[in-house]
């Protein structure tokens, strides 16, 4: 393994395991970011109070029951295209790892249709390019699927009322603690 390499893959793992706990951090602090920073200025603190009036006039059609039953079907849809990357990389990984186990053990079996559709790139690639397509196309069917339903919780979550109503008091307090 080249030098290149090896941090490569040390930069990959200290990325997974910091990724977490940065993103936590990041939830925690950011609220407490804004409201310091609309205090540095009178011109930030105008603007921010401008923005949480305008966030207080959208609550009510927010919390109507239109508005919550189309977030909660955007969330369904988002759910769904979630379900389908995620087997398509689940279905995708068995493939491959089928392919892999025969190129190994030299035996011929038979994977119907997705056997010759896989057939021509297990013969024309290595061990480790087939594994490094693999780990790249899974990886990023992973995140795509990961990432829509991200989406869906967030849609499912602006659908709940008492949500709702806690961003509208958070909304309320932060306005009377800029407004003295």
């Amino acid at each position: 393994m080249s030098s290149f390499e090896l941090i490569v893959a040390w930069a990959g793992i200290l990325g997974f395991l910091l990724a977490i706990p940065l993103s936590i951090l990041g939830n925690l602090l950011t609220p407490k970011v804004k409201e310091w920073w609309a205090t540095t200025s009178s011109a930030r603190k105008q603007s921010r109070i401008k923005y949480l009036k305008a966030r207080l006039l959208a609550f009510p059609d927010l919390m109507s029951p239109e508005e919550r039953q189309e977030e909660t079907i955007r969330g369904l849809w988002q759910l769904a295209i979630a379900g389908l990357a995620f087997l398509h990389a689940f279905l995708l990984t068995s493939v491959v790892v089928l392919k892999i186990l025969v190129i190994i053990t030299n035996t011929d079996v038979s994977i119907s249709v997705m056997d010759r559709l896989t057939n021509q790139l297990a013969n024309s690639l290595t061990f480790r390019d087939l594994s490094f397509f693999v780990l790249i196309l899974t990886g990023g069917l992973g995140l795509v699927s990961v990432s829509f339903l991200d989406r869906a919780l967030t849609n499912f979550r602006n659908a709940s009322l008492d949500f709702l109503r806690r961003m509208q008091k958070d909304t309320e307090t932060e306005l009377k603690k800029l407004c003295g």
